[in-house]
């Protein structure tokens, strides 16, 4: 069992790399919350679960876009409002609607 464990948390160090290569400067600030890997990676001032980290990659978003859907969702989130998924989000071009 404790094999099965350590295989999953390199590789879901090796998706958070990958992720990072592709949305982030070399330089980047990186850490895992609580120190808990597969929790929620804490870059600079972003946050990001490992949903999120593994569907930005699945759905080939662009950098500008995952940013574009990552302030989208941080303003629906603080108005309490409804968020659509990064899948569907970009599937179906959701717009930000105006207040």
């Amino acid at each position: 069992m404790k094999a099965q464990l350590k295989n999953w948390e390199k590789a879901t160090e090796e998706l958070t790399e990958l992720f990072i290569d592709k949305y982030f400067d070399d330089d980047a600030e990186i850490h895992w919350i609580a120190s808990e890997i597969g929790g929620v990676l804490s870059v600079n001032d972003y946050f990001f679960d490992l949903r999120n980290i593994t569907d930005f990659i699945r759905y080939n978003y662009s950098q500008k876009n995952m940013f574009k859907y990552y302030d989208y969702s941080l303003k629906r989130s603080i108005k309490d409002d409804f968020i659509v998924n990064i899948k569907n989000y970009k599937e179906f071009g959701f717009k930000e609607t105006p207040n």
